[in-house]
């Protein structure tokens, strides 16, 4: 999956991704970019993102959080509850 799919996949459904920390520990974030979901563009600045790395909005924490592709274990879309599983390459 490339950015753009889980970009597609965040602004269309609430998303399970789990990660792994750049300090090694494993991470479990309930996410989003669907339009309803997220705080009015005045009140926060607008999220930094880079060709390796995706800025979402975290429901738990009710901010935003960003996390590396490469990083990724899993994504699980709660809408349709499908899953999939990606491998690092790296």
């Amino acid at each position: 999956m490339n950015i753009e799919d889980l970009k597609k996949l965040l602004r269309e459904n609430v998303v399970n991704v789990v990660f792994t920390k750049v300090n090694g520990e494993k991470r479990e974030m309930t996410c989003t970019l669907l339009a309803d979901k997220l705080p009015p563009q005045e009140s926060k600045k607008e999220p930094r993102e880079s060709t390796n790395t995706i800025s979402v909005w975290d429901l738990e924490k009710n901010n935003w959080r960003s996390f590396r592709l490469d990083s990724i274990l899993s994504v699980n879309t709660i809408i349709s509850g499908s899953e999939v599983i990606l491998e690092n390459t790296a």
